[in-house]
């Protein structure tokens, strides 16, 4: 009896762990993850954040007590402390890559004990181009009557081998505008562009 006690004992961790998934999530659908997951490249200067889910796929709960990331460029939001995952339900986090020199980086995903390898590239920015509307160097709008609205045309382009992924696209300014803006982030193929829109409405 006390033999089948200490068995019991030690599979009950070893089964706590099977129960646990951990997949990506694109907004739409899941995603498996291996024992590595690969940012791909990434402007350097950029945030690019990836939606984790910890699932439970088991039919007894499971209590996460560690959701780490250790590496350089690599950070964590939105996981508590601890939680208890109920049987089908997921905890869901994200993981951040941002990086201001270019170079290949890697960490160490962990959630309890499923440990997950990640990797990124930090590229430099894409190549920024006025497509019309604006002059280039340097950048500045065509002249705007007051009240009218002026539009300047950019494309963002990928002049890299490897797929570039863009995740923010900003504009601050009194009277700017973002138009036409990707999904994203968006990823562009080598060799390729992507295109967005400022918009100004000058008031005096």
């Amino acid at each position: 009896m006390i033999q089948r006690c200490i068995w019991l004992a030690l599979t009950m961790p070893l089964f706590a762990q099977a129960q646990l998934a951990l997949v990506t999530f694109d907004g739409t659908a899941e995603t498996p993850v291996g024992s590595t997951y690969n940012f791909g490249n990434v402007a350097a200067g950029a945030d690019q954040g990836v939606r984790f889910r910890a699932r439970n796929t088991g039919n007894s709960p499971i209590s996460v007590t560690r959701i780490s990331v250790s590496g350089a460029g690599f950070s964590i939001s939105g996981a508590p402390a601890t939680a208890i995952i109920a049987p089908t339900n997921f905890l869901e986090f994200t993981v951040h890559f941002s990086a201001s020199v270019s170079a290949s980086y890697s960490a160490n995903l962990q959630v309890n004990t499923v440990n997950v390898i990640l990797l990124a590239t930090a590229v430099p920015a894409p190549a920024l181009n006025v497509l019309s509307g604006c002059t280039q160097n340097p950048l500045a709008f065509l002249p705007v009557q007051v009240g009218k609205i002026g539009l300047c045309n950019f494309s963002i382009a990928n002049t890299y081998a490897q797929p570039l992924v863009v995740s923010t696209i900003g504009v601050t300014g009194s009277g700017l505008q973002l138009m036409n803006v990707p999904g994203l982030p968006v990823t562009i193929a080598p060799g390729l562009a992507t295109t967005f829109t400022v918009q100004i409405t000058p008031v005096c």
